[in-house]
């Protein structure tokens, strides 16, 4: 994973290039080793069972530092609709208490003040769009479609 990094700035010492990619055991006590260190969590396809939903946000808030973001993208496929399992594991992790799910700036025409994600999560859909063949298209738009969202771990909080 760490092989796909390239750094364009070759002046700069390696402790300001630090990136890390690693895979992701989930659980507390596997995520506690690596608490608060995560300032971007990046995930697919990881709430087709709901089983998981909670220790998959306890794992986010656990591994991210305070302010830190996680961008999850969902994908709709045969015998499957992203819709209903996208909100039942938002609404597992708006019960827990320590993430919050960010707005999508300016996919209503509006903008967020509070919004510290550069891109504009419907941008993110839009572009995942333009990457897939028709036939993967007809697919998604009958199961809902592609889904982005983006998670932010509250500041101080703890988890209820």
């Amino acid at each position: 994973i760490n092989r796909n990094f390239v750094f364009d700035d070759e002046s700069s010492s390696s402790e300001e290039r630090f990136i890390m990619a690693t895979p992701l055991s989930w659980g507390f006590l596997d995520a506690s080793d690596y608490m608060d260190t995560a300032d971007v969590i990046i995930g697919s396809d990881l709430t087709y069972n709901s089983g998981t939903w909670k220790i998959l946000a306890e794992t986010f808030g656990t591994i991210l530092k305070p302010g830190g973001i996680v961008m999850y993208l969902s994908l709709g496929h045969a015998g499957f609709n992203v819709n209903g399992e996208l909100n039942g594991f938002l609404s597992v992790v708006t019960s827990l208490g320590q993430l919050e799910v960010l707005p999508d700036n300016n996919a209503n025409g509006s903008s967020s003040d509070d919004l510290d994600w550069p891109l504009p999560v419907s941008s993110v859909s839009k572009l995942l769009s333009q990457c897939i063949s028709k036939e993967e298209q007809t697919l998604l738009n009958g199961t809902g479609g592609a889904k982005v969202v983006v998670l932010r771990k509250k500041m101080g909080r703890k988890f209820r």
